[in-house]
């Protein structure tokens, strides 16, 4: 079984690396730019391929690693060459998209999949050390899924499986988790701008805390694991917070209100039961909305 990937960027060269080093044999790369495709290739022990026409022929397996915009052209690429034949898999990386994008191969007796790594790919070396611990999402064909199981289980990298409709909400969620936390982060260590103390301090200071909080929530779940404030109906605490960032800044001030209002609803499933606080933090938190 030789697997091939089109698209030499983190993604394809990191996952590429790592079937390598779980024992899988790869057939090679092929890129609209053929530098990084020759050093995929050559980080992997594998071939460069100048066409997509080309890697088909050789490879069982062809995993679509490109950009989620360039999907499309890789599978009318792959359907007008007549390299595709009965039985191979094509796999897209993509996280908001379905295996239905590549619906079109099936004509050539292909099977269809996405399979998302459930993981932030900003380095290659790191990339390949996350991947160990990596959760996958997996959704196709059911004919020949079960390969796929299988590299996953050889890999011992734990997987769950979606129907193709469930992809987009899929993906709000990862992208809420991972990239909203980002811009959490950042707007917090704004704030502490405000009070002139610098990011690199800021972040240093707040590290332990993000690191707490997370561990947290795996011990306990996010009922319990929320403090704070809100979950103390804490109304005086939270109303002079409210009126500082006020009058610091409105973008602030809207991030802030709104996350506090959903703090809000978690906080009265578990922590805040008096309903009068929690009546009286509603309306003080709309009040700023």
């Amino acid at each position: 079984m030789r697997l091939g990937f089109i698209g030499a960027g983190k993604v394809g060269t990191a996952l590429g690396i790592y079937l390598k080093e779980k024992g899988f044999q790869l057939s090679g790369y092929c890129s609209r730019s053929k530098d990084s495709g020759i050093i995929s290739a050559a980080r992997t022990g594998s071939k460069y391929y100048s066409t997509v026409g080309q890697l088909a022929g050789d490879a069982d397996l062809l995993f679509i690693t490109t950009s989620d915009d360039q999907i499309e052209n890789v599978v009318a690429q792959l359907c007008s060459n007549s390299s595709l034949r009965p039985g191979q898999l094509i796999i897209h990386m993509s996280g908001a998209l379905p295996s239905t994008i590549l619906s079109p191969t099936k004509a050539f007796g292909c099977f269809v999949y996405s399979l998302h790594p459930l993981q932030a790919f900003a380095d290659v070396d790191k990339s390949v050390s996350d991947l160990s611990t990596t959760y996958f999402c997996l959704e196709g064909d059911e004919e020949q899924i079960s390969i796929l199981e299988d590299i996953l289980i050889a890999c011992k990298n734990a997987y769950f499986k979606l129907r193709p409709e469930q992809k987009t909400l899929y993906h709000a969620s990862a992208c809420m988790l991972s990239n909203y936390l980002v811009t959490l982060i950042h707007n917090s260590l704004l704030l502490m701008e405000d009070i002139q103390i610098d990011n690199s301090t800021a972040f240093k200071a707040m590290l332990p805390l993000i690191d707490s909080t997370i561990q947290n929530v795996l011990e306990l779940g996010t009922k319990a694991a929320l403090t704070g404030p809100i979950a103390r109906g804490d109304i005086s605490t939270v109303k002079k917070q409210l009126e500082a960032i006020s009058s610091s800044s409105k973008d602030q001030l809207m991030l802030y209100s709104c996350m506090a209002k959903e703090t809000l609803k978690l906080a009265m499933l578990s922590k805040l039961k008096d309903s009068a606080e929690t009546d009286e933090l509603n309306i003080l938190i709309e009040s700023y909305l």
